[in-house]
């Protein structure tokens, strides 16, 4: 079967005949708004490709007669486009501007266009009409990352697994969970720019890639910005001050190419109350090119620590009287400190080998390394009272329906809505009670005599760490079999280790802390064995930076190859794709856990899946304006590592019945490219079935942390996308995009439960109610219009309208199986208290941002290369709709006995009020 999918593969690649057309010289000059040439600027034309000469000069051969769009890219200035018509032997399009990302556009009628007859523009001649460009955003991803980001918009509504993200050819993903890494090259905006995108399942020739999207990013040398620039900004986000420096060298004679950049970004407290910013990113890339060899060496470094803010019930922002509390942080000597402190440091190095083999073919192959931590703290205790202000028990609503105590709940409202302080930690109390802990631990270390006394810690705070290290390997070729033929085809390798393990980060006055389980404490007739934490080393006594609790290693190999043929005819392309890859997990146990001793310490058994996908599509050329387009893929992918063992934290035991998960997933739609105006129209569908998903919470009937793994899920996200693009003349245009979806569970999933204090089965096999709910945590319909205004005089405005509807929380699968209501009536307005799913109300915010740039070296003498001063201004959420939730879950744990859902009421998190971001630019090229 194998062989003869293969086989008819390559066929397709290579028997397709092809007529060749008269050929064509194109040439030209590109220059900016300054009548500056303009090197190194990307010139596309019916996919062939070059680069412009110092002077600006390019020339383009072997250019079919026919009707295209020519393209000018270049980072740092504005995709250019134009219609060209290949006629005869050598087209010279003389002077081509380009304009400055940062410098609003000329008047368009001083651009040179080539004249198109009637007939050429209805597609109605004997030639070909131009393929489709996906290398830059258009008016959806736009909207999709930036306006559509308060309400944490997801495109199509799909997880992060779906989409690929490559650095120099690595991909970008932890292999444990299948989410991209932003956090470990953030800030460096300067240098991330170079980058190709699309979305859906559109041909790229760098990876065979995800439906959601696809982004390639590149930072070699060669292709940074020839410039010195150092930018300051303030805000009152997460951050408030911005510093950032950049430096690139572009070209140098010899070959050598050198870019820098580093950023510091810091706040004393963000936009929420407790939290605070500290981040330091650089890097430092180098190249040399070599004829038609290029070795590249980049490091991309963050250093980021941040005082995180936390979701709550809404029953506790009624009480503090604003939708931004943050239970995280409390006074300590009349200071604030934050519990939930946040570190990553995971740097990034990449050793790039470009050779440009002949004409028609270049191959890419990268080496990288990535290694650091990802860690954060958090409150931990042993024997003591919860000392969070968010645990329930605190709430009036628990003294009123649990303790039938009304009196007294009014007390605790009056008191918690007009003292502050009662609802932020308490760390001078915490310190107190550590002071009065004494204790003695005999046989500590489990060494015989071996006594140790003093304060033991009954609170401390832990810091949870991640510990990755990941070798990836790619290599990419790209080769034109003929005028009409392409092929790509990739081969890659990751190999990630990633440790989790808990420390002690401060013991908070205490001398020393215990390496004991307090869960399996409050079991019934715990023995000595099943107390430990790791029964290897029995009563360890803990001091600042010792690891305890849990400690293994998550070690993952990943390993495939794609291949992927593109066809262009006269008046249809058409492509397929092909991909199987290999994923091997293993767990190995750092620490014998005393509950489970004989299947905790070690290395697991080995699980591997093995995946494939296909996917192709076909596009119709109308003329070189208008186009349709249909694509459609099918794929198989493996769980991740977090979804394949039962407890991870506790033993290697293997989820039972693993399968694999199977997407199909299609799109079609249509696109219009005139000179005027852009849009997009694309109708979308994916289904997802057989996904598999772990939840892990601290059941309080059974005073300990339970697993609950659901197999047999499906979704299916069906929906269109709209975007436009128009330019009304005189410096004004306009732009809308839109995304209505519908995402539903589609099944009946079955839950599995385990606890982590015993080998217990909870729930076994137990139906999960779930088919037609909702998949939340995004909203399934958003809607932007913009109107853009940009000055002759080098300033423009910017205003955006944005709405956001059918948001539903993300629900609790627990909630919807029988045992949540059982012995309740069908009639029982509770019992559709319980199974419903909460829709968010909708919201909208307005978005206004300003820019103005001044060249001083046409002013002044003084500057003798081409320098400017960049100002912008942005205001988001300009009407402070403080009332938009971005994100919100029910909680997992449940009143079985009660039945009441506000015992455990969901939690939210609201996205800011109005907010700002002003930057000032010095730059100089």
């Amino acid at each position: 079967m194998n062989k003869k999918i293969l086989l008819s593969f390559f066929s397709f690649l290579f028997v397709t005949k092809i007529l060749l057309a008269q050929n064509a010289t194109v040439k030209g000059l590109v220059k900016d708004e300054f009548n500056n040439p303009v090197a190194k600027a990307t010139v596309i034309i019916n996919e062939l490709t070059t680069s412009s000469q110092e002077n600006g000069a390019f020339e383009i051969t072997n250019v079919p007669f026919g009707n295209y769009d020519l393209v000018v890219k270049l980072d740092g200035y504005t995709d250019y486009s134009i219609k060209v018509d290949v006629n005869k032997s050598v087209v010279d399009l003389l002077a081509i501007t380009v304009h400055h990302n940062d410098q609003p556009k000329a008047n368009v009628e001083n651009i040179p266009t080539i004249s198109l007859s009637d007939d050429e523009l209805e597609g109605s001649g004997s030639q070909s009409a131009s393929s489709v460009l996906n290398a830059s955003r258009d008016a959806f991803q736009q909207a999709a990352i930036y306006k559509f980001s308060a309400a944490r918009f997801r495109i199509r509504g799909y997880d992060d697994e779906n989409f690929t993200t490559l650095i120099n050819g690595i991909p970008n993903t932890d292999l444990t969970t299948g989410r991209t890494l932003y956090q470990a090259w953030s800030g460096l905006n300067d240098v991330l720019r170079s980058r190709e995108s699309t979305i859906g399942m559109a041909p790229v020739n760098y990876t065979f890639g995800g439906i959601g999207a696809n982004y390639s990013i590149d930072t070699k040398a060669s292709t940074q910005r020839q410039q010195l620039q150092v930018s300051y900004a303030l805000s009152n986000r997460t951050y408030d001050n911005r510093l950032m420096a950049t430096y690139g060298t572009g070209i140098l004679p010899g070959g050598w190419a050198f870019s820098l950049s580093a950023s510091r970004r810091w706040a004393d407290e963000g936009y929420i109350e407790g939290t605070f910013t500290d981040d330091f990113s650089y890097f430092v890339s180098m190249e040399k090119i070599m004829g038609r060899h290029s070795i590249s060496l980049t490091r991309l470094a963050a250093e980021n620590i941040s005082g995180r803010s936390a979701p709550a019930v809404q029953e506790l922002y009624d009480l503090a009287g604003t939708h931004y509390y943050n239970p995280n942080w409390g006074y300590q000597n009349g200071k604030k400190r934050n519990s939930n402190v946040g570190r990553n440091s995971q740097p990034l190095n990449i050793l790039s080998h470009e050779w440009t083999i002949g004409k028609s073919s270049s191959l890419q192959t990268s080496i990288g390394y990535q290694y650091g931590k990802n860690s954060v703290t958090a409150l931990e205790w042993y024997n003591a009272a919860d000392p969070r202000p968010t645990y329930y028990r605190n709430f009036p609503s628990y003294s009123f329906y649990d303790n039938r105590d009304p009196e007294s709940a009014a007390l605790i409202t009056q008191l918690l809505s007009t003292t502050d302080d009662l609802l932020q930690i308490q760390w001078d109390d915490l310190y107190e009670v550590n002071r009065h802990s004494y204790d003695t631990i005999r046989n500590a270390n489990g060494i015989a005599g071996n006594n140790v006394a003093g304060r033991f810690a009954a609170y401390i705070l832990e810091n949870r760490v991640i510990e990755n290290k990941r070798i990836s390997f790619n290599s990419n070729l790209n080769t034109n079999l003929s005028d009409k033929i392409s092929l790509d085809a990739g081969i890659n390798y990751q190999n990630q280790e990633s440790d989790y393990y808990k420390t002690v980060s401060d013991l908070l006055g205490a001398d020393f802390f215990v390496d004991y389980n307090k869960f399996a404490d409050l079991i019934e007739n715990p023995d000595s064995t099943t107390l430990q934490n790791d029964a290897n080393r029995p009563d360890r006594i803990l001091a600042v930076g010792d690891r305890f609790g849990y400690d293994y290693t998550a070690s993952i190999k990943q390993y495939g190859g794609w291949a992927q043929g593109n066809v262009k005819l006269r008046w249809v392309d058409f492509f397929l794709a092909g991909n199987i890859n290999k994923t091997v997990y293993q767990r190995i146990g750092n620490v014998r856990n005393g509950v489970f001793t004989e299947t905790s310490y070690g290395k697991s058994q080995k699980k591997d899946f093995s995946n494939y996908g296909v996917k192709g599509g076909v596009t119709y050329k109308l003329n070189g304006r208008n186009y349709f387009f249909a694509n459609a893929a099918y794929l198989t992918r493996a769980p991740w590592f977090e979804d394949v063992f039962i407890s991870p934290r506790t033993r290697n035991d293997l989820v039972k019945d693993l399968e694999e998960q199977n997407i199909t997933s299609a799109e079609g739609g249509y696109l219009l490219r005139a000179p005027k105006i852009k849009a997009r129209v694309a109708f979308f569908y994916a289904q997802f079935n057989n996904d598999t998903r772990t939840l892990r919470f601290y059941n309080d009937d059974l005073h300990t942390f339970v697993n609950y793994t659901l197999t047999g899920i499906d979704k299916k996200h069906v929906g269109t996308e709209l975007s436009a693009e128009a330019n009304l003349g005189r410096g004004l245009s306009v732009n809308a995009a839109a995304s209505i979806g519908r995402y539903l569970f589609t099944s009946r999933p079955v839950i599995y439960g385990t606890e982590d204090n015993r080998d217990t089965v909870l729930n076994a096999d137990q139906i999960v109610y779930a088919e037609n709910f909702h998949v939340g945590g995004t909203p399934e319909a958003a809607y932007t219009l913009g109107f853009d205004y940009r000055s002759k005089r080098f300033w423009g405005i910017f205003i955006n309208f944005n709405y956001f509807d059918k948001m539903y929380l993300e629900f609790n699968p627990i909630r919807r199986t029988s045992a949540a209501v059982d012995q309740l009536d069908e009639n029982d307005p509770l019992r559709e208290e319980v199974l419903s799913q909460k829709p968010l109300d909708a919201q909208y915010t307005i978005d206004v941002s300003f820019n103005k740039s001044w060249r001083l070296n046409n002013r002044y003498r003084l500057f003798k290369r081409n320098t400017f001063i960049v100002f912008n201004i942005g205001v988001d959420n300009v009407l402070d709709n403080k009332n938009l939730v971005n994100g919100g879950y029910e909680q997992l744990r449940l009143d079985f006995e009660g039945k009441r859902v506000s015992k455990f009421a969901p939690r939210y998190n609201y996205a800011f009020g109005r907010s700002y971001f002003v930057s000032l630019a010095l730059r100089l090229n």
